[in-house]
């Protein structure tokens, strides 16, 4: 099977925030909240995921505010610390049809059981072991849009204005 072939059934995208979605570098604020850069090319891809129809769920260990805003832009929100692999349960998806891009430990178990597991480029060794595919980007960087675009370009949902 053709590699790209692997991301044409893919109806659903769930990313880790910290080492995929952020590249895991925060700065505190005077009033002690976390705040994370994001890329805008990542950004962008989430909004046409969703405007597109496609699910898109976000994994993360903590209850940081900067995520509440995306929950209103229609991207679910997991909390489950290092339980990875309820991320996927809870999306209640044929396992076939689920796309994880993990980057460390944590998302090992997760990764296993969907359909096509992805890392970015700095994942950890063990990540990168069990990925089908690992983006040239790293966390952070570039790695969603990466994915997201192969999806998107597959089901000709991906489409360039003019």
């Amino acid at each position: 099977m053709n590699l790209l072939e692997l991301f044409g059934p893919i109806t659903t995208f769930i990313f880790e925030t910290n080492g995929v979605l952020a590249d895991g570098i925060y700065t505190v604020t005077e009033d002690g909240k976390r705040s994370y850069q994001l890329n805008s090319k990542d950004t962008y891809a989430l909004h046409v995921a969703i405007s597109k129809g496609y699910k898109v769920w976000l994994v993360t260990n903590g209850n940081d505010e900067w995520l509440k805003e995306w929950s209103d832009a229609g991207i679910g929100l997991l909390t489950n610390g290092d339980d990875n692999i309820a991320a996927i349960l809870q999306t209640d998806q044929d396992h076939n049809s689920l796309l994880y891009m993990g980057s460390d430990i944590p998302a090992y178990t997760a990764m296993r059981n969907c359909g096509l597991p992805v890392c970015p480029a700095n994942a950890v060794p063990e990540i990168k072991s069990i990925s089908k595919y690992i983006s040239p980007m790293d966390g952070g960087k570039g790695c969603v849009r990466d994915v997201i675009e192969k999806v998107l370009k597959l089901n000709g949902h991906w489409q360039v204005p003019g």
